[in-house]
Formats: C-alpha cells, sequence, structure tokens
C-alpha cells in the first residue's frame, strides 16, 4: 500500500470514509505506472450508496469495449468521496476499428437518491477517440435512469482531446437524465 508509506494509520472497511487515500504527489513516470483496462474488461461497483473506484497511475488505458463503472440503485445518497477519483497524468479512452461497444468511465443511477459522481485529473492530456462503428459511444457519461439526480463529472485536464470517426460515431462527455431526476452537473477546467 503506497499511500501507507511514512507510518500512516489505514482502516478499510464498508463504512463511509473507510477507503484507501490516494497520493497527494503529481502522477509522474518516476513514481507510477500504467493501468490498462483493455478487451472487454469491467472495473465495477454496484451498491445502495456507498460504492467507490479510486486510482493513481502514470498512464490510464481504457479501449475496447472495456469500462470503469459505478452504479448506484438505492435510496442512499453516496458521499463525496465515493463514485470514481482517478488521478493520472495522461487518460485515453479509445475504441479501435472493430470494436463494437463503447469503451469509458460511467456513472449510473437507478434509484431514488442521488448518483455517484466521477472526478477526474489529467496533469497531462485526456483523450477520447472512437475509431469504431459500433452503435455505443466511447466517453465519460453520468446518467440516472431513476427518481434521484445523475452523479455530477468534474474533468481536471492539462489538454482535453475528442475526435469522432463521424457525425454517427462521435465521443462523448456528458451528463443525461432518463426519467424524473435531473441530469448531474458537468465542470471542464
Amino acid at each position: 500500500l503506497i499511500a501507507a508509506r511514512g507510518g500512516q494509520n489505514i482502516s478499510l472497511g464498508s463504512e463511509p470514509g473507510h477507503y484507501l487515500p490516494l497520493p497527494n504527489l503529481r502522477p509522474q513516470k518516476n513514481n507510477s505506472g500504467s493501468i490498462d483496462i483493455v478487451d472487454n474488461a469491467l472495473v465495477a461497483t454496484n451498491s445502495q450508496g456507498n460504492n467507490r473506484i479510486g486510482g493513481w497511475s502514470y498512464d490510464l488505458n481504457i479501449r475496447n469495449a472495456s469500462e470503469i463503472l459505478t452504479k448506484n440503485h438505492g435510496n442512499q445518497s453516496p458521499t463525496k468521496e465515493d463514485g470514481i477519483d482517478w488521478r493520472s497524468a495522461r487518460i485515453s479512452i479509445s475504441d479501435p476499428v472493430g470494436s463494437t461497444s463503447g469503451s469509458g468511465i460511467f456513472s449510473e443511477n437507478s434509484g431514488s437518491a442521488q448518483g455517484p459522481s466521477i472526478r477526474l485529473l489529467a496533469t497531462q492530456s485526456l483523450s477520447i477517440v472512437n475509431d469504431s462503428s459500433g452503435s455505443l459511444i466511447p466517453g465519460i457519461a453520468s446518467q440516472t435512469f431513476g427518481e434521484g439526480n445523475g452523479g455530477s463529472v468534474d474533468i481536471r485536464a492539462g489538454q482535453i482531446q475528442m475526435q469522432g470517426k463521424d457525425s454517427t460515431h462521435t465521443a462523448v462527455i456528458q451528463t443525461f437524465a432518463n426519467s424524473s431526476g435531473n441530469a448531474g452537473a458537468l465542470t471542464l477546467q
């Protein structure tokens, strides 16, 4: 546990606040590595409120129908630490030619409570590229299908590049509502 260096006390559990803290350092080549989530891979949480995916890497590569996904389907709202919190120098999301499903970072809410948030830091760049012919679009999205509001999306990046194949096969960063709940806030910086 890198975060435990220096004698920090770490307490992990299913209760709010029992999460492994992410390092306060900027991700660089000399202090972090690459994480590849590829070829139909799924990193996911699915609960009634308290769920978190946290990551810290130099490169985060998500491609070829792969996802980081958090879902809330209950009546308990997530805490501010819940949702997806990822810090990298470079984040790349792509679907190559031949891919049929959209890769990305997603938050879904189908309950009456608030949906989980997405917080991304890409100190150098965030890239979303769609070269596929599939019907699902790669990107970053927060959505609600229930009474509760969707989670917020907060992205801070040195540079953002989005590239679609054509007007039908695009790349997205969005929040949206498919029910009575409201879409979450979207911040790009």
